[in-house]
């Protein structure tokens, strides 16, 4: 075992056939602009707004999150350290809202409410079905649901965006109105008591409630009849009057007659968020309320529990965006008489990003939370809490909160192959925390471009179609763009560097040097980066800006807002190129096409303005031009669309543009990713989907009847975001994916299997999942919860370290020590070693047994003059579902610099 790996001397990148091991070369001050010291730009979010659990008929549990973001519905059966995607009958079309889980219906089953009605998951057989019946075609967007206990003969109720409540006849097979206020809303819950028992007579077994905008209405005989409280009888009419978001009965309803009600008052001055909440209770089955606790946040989930190990049920309660509250998850343990937070909140303060901001979550779905209670709590004490920030979880019945990550380390969200100077393919893909991944296409070898990558948190990537010459990728991400050249290669290029460069991107005119969050990048069909070349054209877009170009392979860039007719445009969330580009003159800087973020609006791009081509009634979801694009023969693309006809193409001719669908026989249950294409010698015109979560689809457009058909076989249950073709597809019919876990290899031929590559994965200081703890620190007012670690930068130790990403952690107190989890057979912490620096101890347990799988005690301290950067490394011999701690013995005036972990499996 390897106890303490200090690095090499920078040396060049070694990666023949087999590909061995990757070692960047430094950043120097060679034509590198220096972009200061801010905040990171981006965090490794990962919201939810529904949780529900269920125990599994051959032990264990299993976890549903929903989400109206990237997620839509995932599940988990080992407790949160790995997710698939549940897909089918469409779910993964509209947002999801809430789940639920009823022991009580035959099969037990998940029922996840959508935008879009409901849909039914079993996970005896992990098959989705819709559930929508009894909805009207009008009403199905749903805003909450609640179910009963285990045991209960009970409903499901729901509450749709029209104010609506219904309720689920399992004998029917269907939803019944139960409750209609004719109110528009998107502040409305419901609640069923939990032990509800449909042959008990009106009373407590029977009881319901249902708030649509703040009003209250109860029912006592299974939603018969409806009475509104006396307490809370009007509806909101404004932002800020008081809603109800979130209430529960008492586990022991039918004899003790509590009720909790969360109200709410929003902020007008924060579009509705940031609001003041109140904790109501009766204990008279409703009859009158009294308010018991007044809180600085709003109230947005509640939840009951039964008896625990000692007998105590409770109260939880939620309210919105930790990182700028002092009140964590309310707990009552009489009956929702008293609460207090017990200072959880300092659970949730390591949180990056807390707030209405900065997540991919929009809208009203920002403030929906819920929560989960294991079905062996009395054993376990386990609570699960859904919420704009992430997963998080209690295992002593919410005194102590730990939050899971949901967002894999491996995820890449857009991929790129190439052959490089030896003719060997690799796929490369932009890392969501793990920097730019790699791996042979043949599986011999997985990559990460680790140290020295400047930013961890990518989007989007291109290579150079020049790369076995120039070796030249380019990469998009929290914080701007970043080139990188083949250390192999000479280094021809303007920057004359290889390795990592931050490019200068000086706006023309003007000097600015660009800083923002890049999103989007295309780069010329011709690009080629070495010194002389003819073409050094990409394209790229960030939040904050207009889409850019630049022609020197990112030494200069213009800006380009300008539509035709006037007007400026805004951010593109999409963009291709078609092989007709010609970098030389402005005639033929022309066929960049564009999408305007989350509309139907596609452009192309005449020199410097951008012209409007054609208005979809959907989101555009990806921009493929025809390989044998061409003026005026065939100025043909195609264009992925959210919703149907799902793909369509686009002929752009001077005189207008003609749409035609390509729908056929693709199901309405897809949910489009992004798009590839490819021209046979035949000519065979081939157009490939690959879908969120159900695969890749073909078809081929030359065929007399064409039709769409699966791709390859072995397709995980993982959502996909990108998708290209091998440089070589005529020959190889090569696929490459960026997938939830990594880049994903297949092949369109008769038996062709989907083959992971990417296995190794690093995990970044600032990554969810990684919890800090500093006991000694005088500061921390309760030294057994979490406690944020210093951050530093590279520019802090002049340069003598690389980080992974903008920033690294860096413990101050003796004793401090940090948490983690995930699937390893060997794990590497990054650190440094060198003066001024303490002794770890760096251990792995077992998740499920606690067994030890290894351990190492190192002294980082070193008579070396400088910092180097250090590894310590794990190993145990087979690949286990890991506990990592690490543990610091600093003396006074010594640190621990905590950079990330790597993950081999």
């Amino acid at each position: 075992m390897i106890r303490v790996q200090p690095p090499a001397p920078p040396k060049v990148l070694v990666w023949e056939k087999t590909m061995q091991f990757w070692n960047v070369a430094p950043l120097g001050a060679s034509l590198l602009v220096s972009l200061g010291a801010p905040a990171p730009l981006h965090i490794p979010h990962d919201a939810a707004n529904g949780v529900a659990v269920a125990r599994l008929a051959g032990g264990g549990h299993e976890i549903v999150i929903v989400s109206g973001g990237l997620y839509r519905a995932l599940r988990s059966v080992d407790d949160g350290l790995s997710w698939e995607v549940v897909v089918g009958a469409g779910l993964e079309i509209p947002g999801a809202a809430d789940v639920v889980y009823h022991a009580g219906l035959n099969p037990q089953r998940f029922l996840i409410g959508s935008a879009d009605g409901v849909f039914a998951y079993d996970p005896a057989t992990r098959q989705v079905a819709a559930a929508s019946a009894g909805l009207p075609a009008g009403d199905r967007d749903i805003v909450d649901m609640d179910a009963p206990a285990a045991g209960s003969d009970g409903p499901v109720l729901l509450v749709t965006s029209k104010g609506s409540v219904y309720a689920w006849d399992e004998s029917a097979g269907g939803w019944g109105l139960s409750l209609a206020t004719g109110l528009s809303t998107r502040s409305a819950t419901v609640a069923v008591v939990p032990h509800y028992s449909a042959a008990a007579p009106p009373g407590p077994a029977r009881s319901m409630a249902a708030a649509v905008n703040g009003a209250l209405y109860m029912s006592q005989d299974g939603g018969g009849t409806w009475a509104v409280s006396s307490q809370f009888p009007t509806p909101a009419t404004g932002l800020q009057d008081w809603i109800i978001l979130a209430m529960a009965f008492s586990d022991d309803y039918d004899s003790s007659g509590a009720i909790v009600v969360g109200r709410t008052r929003q902020d007008p001055l924060y579009g509705g968020f940031f609001g003041e909440g109140e904790l109501w209770r009766s204990g008279d089955f409703g009859a009158t309320f009294q308010r018991m606790l007044a809180v600085d946040a709003s109230i947005e989930a509640i939840a009951a529990t039964p008896p625990d190990a000692a007998g105590t049920r409770y109260f939880l309660a939620s309210g919105g965006y930790y990182g700028s509250r002092a009140i964590g998850y309310l707990r009552s343990g009489d009956g929702g008489v008293s609460w207090s937070d017990h200072g959880s909140a300092q659970d949730m303060s390591l949180e990056h990003g807390a707030g209405p901001y900065g997540t991919d979550v929009h809208g009203w779905l920002k403030h929906k939370q819920a929560f989960a209670v294991s079905p062996d709590f009395s054993s376990d004490g386990m609570l699960l809490s859904a919420r704009l920030e992430g997963l998080w979880q209690s295992r002593d019945a919410g005194l102590h909160w730990l939050q899971k990550a949901v967002r894999s380390d491996r995820e890449t969200r857009d991929a790129a192959a190439a052959f490089d100077l030896h003719g060997t393919l690799a796929g490369f893909g932009s890392g969501y925390g793990s920097a730019v991944v790699a791996s042979s296409m043949d599986g011999s070898q997985d990559l990460v471009l680790g140290p020295g990558a400047p930013t961890a948190y990518l989007k989007e990537l291109e290579i150079s179609p020049a790369f076995a010459q120039d070796g030249m990728l380019v990469v998009s991400g929290e914080d701007g763009l970043r080139l990188w050249f083949d250390p192999r290669l000479p280094a021809n290029n303007p920057y004359a560097r290889t390795g990592w460069v931050i490019p200068p991107l000086a706006e023309i005119g003007t000097g600015e040097h660009f800083r923002g969050y890049a999103r989007t990048l295309a780069i010329s069909p011709h690009f080629d980066a070495r010194n002389g070349a003819a073409d050094q054209t990409f394209y790229w877009c960030a939040w904050e800006r207009p889409p850019m170009r630049t022609e020197d392979g990112g030494l200069t860039y213009t800006a380009l807002r300008r539509r035709t007719g006037g007007g400026n445009i805004s951010f593109v969330d999409q963009m291709a190129i078609a092989p007709s580009y010609d970098a030389a003159t402005a005639a033929g800087r022309t066929d960049v096409y564009a999408s305007l973020e989350l509309s139907g609006d596609l452009y192309r791009l005449d020199d410097a303005q951008w012209t409007f081509v054609a208005r979809f009634g959907s989101i555009i979801m990806g921009i493929v031009p025809d390989p044998a694009f061409s003026r005026p023969g065939n100025p043909r693309l195609f264009v992925a669309l959210r919703l149907a006809p799902y793909v369509v193409m686009v002929e752009d001719h001077p005189g207008g543009a003609t749409v035609t669908p390509l729908r056929f026989n693709m199901p309405s249950t897809t949910l489009m990713q992004s798009l590839a294409a490819h021209v046979d010698a035949g000519p065979q015109r081939l157009l490939y989907a690959a879908t969120w979560g159900a695969g890749v689809l073909r078809c081929d457009l030359s065929a007399g009847t064409p039709a769409w058909e699966p791709v390859g076989t072995g397709y995980p249950s993982w959502f996909v975001q990108k998708m290209t073709l091998s440089p070589d597809f005529a020959n190889d019919r090569v696929l490459l994916l960026a997938t939830q876990y990594g880049l994903l290899r297949g092949e369109d031929r008769p038996g062709g299997a989907w083959t992971p590559l990417t296995n190794e994965s690093w995990r970044d200081n600032v990554a969810p999942d990684f919890t800090t703890f500093a006991p000694k620190d005088p500061a921390n007012p309760q030294p057994d919860r979490p406690w944020h670690w210093d951050e530093v930068r590279a520019a802090d130790y002049a340069g003598q370290l690389r980080f992974l990403s903008v920033d690294a952690g860096v413990a101050l107190w003796d004793g401090s020590y940090l948490v983690g989890t995930g699937y390893a057979r060997r794990l590497i912490l990054h650190t440094a070693s060198g003066p001024g620096m303490g002794s770890v101890r760096f251990a792995a347990f077992d998740y499920r047994t606690g067994a030890l799988l290894d351990q190492a005690d190192v002294n980082l301290a070193t008579h070396s003059a400088t910092l180097d950067e250090a590894e310590v490394q794990l190993r145990w011999p087979r690949l286990a579902p890991a506990l990592l701690r690490i543990d610091t013995k600093l003396d006074p005036g010594e640190t621990f610099l905590f950079d990330g972990v790597s993950f081999i499996r």
